[in-house]
């Protein structure tokens, strides 16, 4: 890929140093901080060498702030321009950082972090360097020359995942996954499980990987294997060592991150001279656009990827632990391969590790850009603007129920395409970064787009085809976030009014075109924010010079930089409510939009059976639906319904700690997945899941007094509530009355 890293280094970095940086450090796979220095992990002729650099930290702040005459005890740099940011100070090491903040915040009566603060405050040290020397990781790097060490571990009883709850049994088996050879280790081969466990550990500073991997590895399997090492007395000395580095075990704090909404709780962990990389918010980061995980154990995020599984899990594997890990690692590494790829070629122009890379939204990461930038020219920083609400895209819907022929026409790249059209970049940007990269991103996204068509047309490298996919979606990714960001409370750089005139411009672009839409004489049945399904004119479904003129003329009345496609054609749609509904194709592949038909909340039973007689109308076959529905209630009926189909999967909201000690302290409602955790004696944090299932013989029960864990389930003997699962069944039927032809 040397080739390609050189094209990359042609055709991108030279034209936006503000978006890859302006330091160079070939090589760099990993950043520490130690006591007022850096450590740089660099990979060089496939070695890792480390380099140590001198390092001040420091924090933004307003020089009107700042007390007269107070011993701050910190370096004083002036910044250029009118934002209020507009001096560094810089303190020998981060410790003392850290009491400067705290005394600044003493002095100004108001916290660092808080709005009107007078000063900037980030703890992240690395994150700090790279924004100061511009430098970034994987510098002229392909992915395949990275090193990763892969890690599965199977208990005594055959588990290899949700490893939490066996912390107390011994280990069994132990294997690590390297990208050029396998080691295996298992407890028979050796005379205890503290041999079994210094061996793993010796095993992984001697592949000397950049990244540890592993699929629920924050909370699973590095407590998993610190517990055990604490029993065994072996230390979980995993990172890298460095002349005149005291080595350390691999520590962790608590912390969370927002995906969706949802509050994730996890333990964030720090190894010298490695990142660690846990497949499962990888896939949880991804699902962000696809939503079809439910379980996201990795047999679900596997195939989601089209990656098989083998037969991983099987009841053979119980007798062969090796096997199992084995299999379960050749999966792991095929996923972690198509998971990990978008944020290694993020980290190569975000100032971050690659850890933190994966671990910050987009809207953080851009403002680290503008951050990045801003400093390397010296300029001052805007102040966060207080919050502001506004209103949102256009959404609506004018048909219900079963439409053929059917049209969707789409407004591309319409946030960002108005944002540069009208130049609505935020009022507080002086040096017009904002605009000026997101007019460059866009340009170097076409550029990759163009290099995979002609790779495709020529040699078809699929190396190569992966390589410009994956790079033109992180920059659709990080076009698609500017508006975003407009909008994020935590930017130095939002502005929620220019947020609200560009969603104001999309609702009148968008109702331009539906009113044109239906004044060509066509019936419209849906739209939202950039797109129109629509109907009508036989002549548009026959024709395609008919749909290319149509679309000429539709362009040819749009703001100059506004431009629609026609990118679908459907024989049939079923539309139930706003952004809900269900495409046909002409070759009969339905497809599911909305809640109603994908929500993971709902039983999979329900979501299957409904999925499939919506397909089974969409391509004129509604008359079977009553015979799925009749054989789905026998099979209910008779305790034939897998009870994987039953499942109600719920991710937490709050800790199994903080539910027991609300509903002691105020009477707060049961909820069925906390006393199922409770009664099992789990101790959950928010993010992670419970899955159960309805007990008893009646239609209406209490769900907390009737449910149990899916652990719980005999075959031999099932017990779930045949009749609470058909009333559910009834229930959702009798909302798609147009559907069922009532």
């Amino acid at each position: 890929m040397e080739d390609v890293q050189a094209l990359i280094e042609k055709e991108f970095k030279s034209g936006c140093p503000e978006l890859w940086g302006h330091g160079r450090c070939p090589g760099l796979v990993h950043v520490d901080y130690a006591e007022g220095s850096v450590l740089k992990w660099k990979r060089l002729n496939g070695r890792a060498v480390c380099e140590k650099a001198d390092f001040r930290p420091y924090l933004w702040a307003n020089s009107q702030a700042l007390a007269d005459g107070a011993d701050l005890k910190a370096e004083r740099r002036s910044l250029e321009g009118a934002g209020y940011f507009d001096c560094l100070l810089s303190c020998s090491d981060a410790a003392e950082l850290a009491e400067l903040s705290r005394r600044l915040a003493e002095l100004t009566g108001i916290k660092a972090g808080s709005l009107n603060s007078g000063q900037m405050y980030v703890s992240d040290a690395v994150s700090l360097y790279l924004m100061q020397s511009g430098e970034t990781m994987y510098e002229g790097m392909a992915f395949e020359d990275i090193v990763r060490a892969d890690i599965a571990v199977c208990t005594a009883g055959g588990n290899i995942e949700n490893l939490r709850f066996y912390a107390d049994e011994p280990a069994e088996v132990i294997e690590i996954s390297l990208p050029d050879k396998n080691i295996s280790l298992s407890v028979k081969d050796f005379a205890s499980e503290a041999q079994l466990l210094q061996s793993f550990v010796e095993a992984v500073r001697e592949a000397d990987p950049d990244i540890i991997l592993g699929h629920g590895l924050y909370d699973d399997i590095l407590p998993y294997l610190k517990a055990r090492g604490k029993a065994c007395r072996v230390k979980l000395m995993l990172g890298r060592r460095a002349e005149g580095l005291r080595p350390k075990e691999a520590q962790s704090r608590r912390t969370y991150m927002q995906i969706a909404g949802k509050r994730y709780d996890y333990l964030s962990w720090e190894i010298q001279g490695r990142d660690a990389a846990d497949t499962l918010f990888l896939a949880r980061l991804r699902d962000v656009s696809v939503r079809e995980l439910e379980t996201f154990d990795l047999r679900e995020v596997a195939e989601s990827l089209n990656v098989s599984f083998g037969d991983a899990g099987g009841e053979t594997d119980a007798a062969e632990p090796a096997a199992k890990v084995r299999r379960y690692c050749a999966a792991l590494r095929r996923s972690a391969d198509i998971l990990l790829y978008p944020f290694f070629l993020q980290a190569q122009f975000a100032p971050y590790s690659l850890q933190n890379t994966i671990l910050r939204g987009s809207a953080t990461k851009i403002n680290a850009l503008f951050l990045r930038e801003y400093l390397h020219r010296g300029y001052a920083v805007p102040e966060r603007p207080d919050n502001a609400a506004y209103m949102g895209a256009a959404v609506g819907s004018e048909v219900s129920g079963l439409v053929h022929d059917v049209l969707h026409c789409d407004v591309q790249s319409l946030y960002p395409s108005i944002i540069i059209s009208f130049g609505l970049g935020p009022q507080g940007d002086s040096l017009n970064v904002f605009l000026d990269m997101l007019a460059k991103l866009r340009e170097f996204r076409l550029k990759a787009k163009d290099l995979k068509r002609r790779e495709m047309k020529g040699a078809g490298d699929p190396v190569r085809i992966n390589f410009y996919e994956t790079l033109q979606t992180a920059f659709k990714i990080l076009i698609n976030s500017f508006y975003g960001y407009l909008g994020f409370g935590q930017g130095n750089f939002a502005d929620f009014e220019r947020a609200a005139q560009v969603t104001a411009k999309g609702r009148e672009i968008l109702e331009f075109l539906v009113d044109k839409i239906k004044a060509s004489g066509c019936t419209v049945i849906e739209y939202d924010t950039d797109g129109v399904y629509f109907t009508g004119r036989p002549e548009l479904m026959d024709s395609e010079s008919e749909r290319e003129t149509f679309v000429k003329g539709l362009n040819a009345s749009l703001p100059e930089g506004i431009e629609v496609d026609l990118d679908g054609r459907y024989k049939a749609m079923y539309s139930h409510t706003s952004k809900n509904y269900a495409l046909a194709d002409f070759a009969g592949n339905v497809s599911f939009a909305g809640a109603t038909f994908r929500s993971r909340t709902r039983e999979n039973y329900l979501r299957s059976i409904l999925q499939k007689i919506t397909s089974l109308v969409l391509n004129g076959r509604g008359d079977e639906a009553a015979g799925c529905i009749a054989e789905l209630k026998e099979d209910l009926s008779a305790h034939r319904t897998p009870i994987e189909d039953l499942l109600k999967t719920e991710i937490l909201n709050d800790s199994t700690e903080n539910y027991l000690r609300k509903k002691q302290a105020s009477g707060r409602s049961r909820s069925a997945a906390y006393e199922v955790a409770l009664r099992l004696g789990r101790s959950l944090q928010a993010g992670q899941k419970v899955q159960y299932y309805i007990t008893g013989t009646k239609k209406n029960v209490k769900l907390f007094e009737s449910a149990k864990d899916v652990s719980e389930y005999d075959p031999a003997h099932p017990d779930e509530n045949s009749a609470y699962y058909i009333g559910k069944l009834e229930a959702l039927l009798d909302q798609f009355p147009l559907l069922l032809g009532k």
